[in-house]
């Protein structure tokens, strides 16, 4: 079946339900019955379920795509750190993430609504820690300043990496720890991360990895300090969490 004839048999599909609940609606409960039998009839000679077309809804309101991301400004060079907190907040937004090789763009690819959100946490992130790093900065006595943005830059993107990265844990605890034999939270958030693969495939099927960008860090000691104290206190859980899941009824039963 091209994808063509299951658009096709699902919009027929999508018909047939919205006939029987119009009926519903307005009390013909014998048309009502009419159309519920033409649509499981047609589920069973098609093979096809709700969830079939619900996913298909779902896919044509809030489509995979790609978005591409300027944190601090464009820039002719990788950097490090932004491209380490992107990788973490595409787990985190059931996003794929590439990277140029000659520029600081980030590119999130995944539903709207998912790369949406990512984007937004990584300019966010990014401009806070910079704002961060250039006040402390200026409190570093003039001899002693080489090396500390740098520094604080990479090491609160670190500890922000972090904490996503047991943000993500504690999302996938969550779902497999639900009482009951079917546990939906479960089986929706594996459901979404298998179909966020196969569409990054099927966008993307020759695209190799490539190299993690060369560091020109210098130590710094005090820089290190801040930073990760930083990255640390700073809120990266509002509007993550509910903002990449809830839409998918998962919050509210």
């Amino acid at each position: 079946m091209t994808q063509s004839d299951k658009e096709k048999m699902l919009s027929k599909m999508a018909k047939l339900r919205a006939s029987m609940e119009s009926a519903k609606a307005i009390g013909n409960l014998e048309e009502a019955e009419v159309y519920s039998e033409k649509l499981m009839t047609f589920m069973l000679e098609h093979k096809v379920t709700f969830a079939d077309l619900d996913e298909a809804v779902i896919d044509k309101d809030d489509a995979y795509g790609a978005s591409y991301f300027y944190p601090n400004g464009k820039k002719k060079r990788r950097c490090d750190w932004t491209e380490h907190l992107a990788m973490r907040l595409g787990e985190v937004c059931f996003c794929k993430v590439l990277v140029s090789r000659a520029s600081n763009q980030i590119t999130f690819f995944g539903r709207e609504t998912d790369r949406t959100l990512a984007g937004y946490m990584l300019e966010y992130l990014a401009t806070a820690t910079d704002i961060a790093a250039n006040r402390q900065f200026r409190q570093i006595p003039a001899g002693e300043r080489r090396g500390f943005k740098g520094e604080f830059r990479y090491q609160a993107a670190q500890a922000v990496y972090n904490r996503l990265a047991k943000l993500r844990v504690d999302m996938v605890n969550a779902a497999t720890s639900l009482p009951g034999e079917k546990n939906e939270f479960a089986m929706v958030l594996s459901t979404e991360y298998d179909r966020l693969e196969k569409a990054y495939q099927a966008h993307y099927p020759y695209l190799g990895r490539g190299k993690a960008p060369k560091s020109s860090r210098t130590f710094h000691a005090a820089g290190s300090v801040q930073g990760t104290e930083f990255g640390r206190k700073i809120n990266v859980h509002a509007g993550i969490t509910e903002g990449a899941i809830d839409k998918r009824g998962l919050l509210n039963g």
